[in-house]
């Protein structure tokens, strides 16, 4: 395989990796081995925060 493509290749993974560890960085505990692999829609994060209210508080 060609050097210089496989360094662009290489590049163009590490710029689209870190995308998307500067989007999940702010609500890290979403930050799972898919996120990084997948960018979940915006519609998916507000089912997942309407699943997280609905835990039952434990009491204390």
């Amino acid at each position: 395989m060609n050097k210089s493509l496989l360094v662009k290749f290489k590049w163009q993974i590490c710029k689209e990796y870190k995308k998307r560890l500067k989007r999940k960085s702010s609500n890290s505990n979403t930050f799972t081995n898919r996120a990084t692999y997948r960018i979940p829609t915006p519609k998916e994060g507000k089912l997942n925060k309407k699943n997280k209210q609905k835990l039952p508080k434990t009491k204390d």
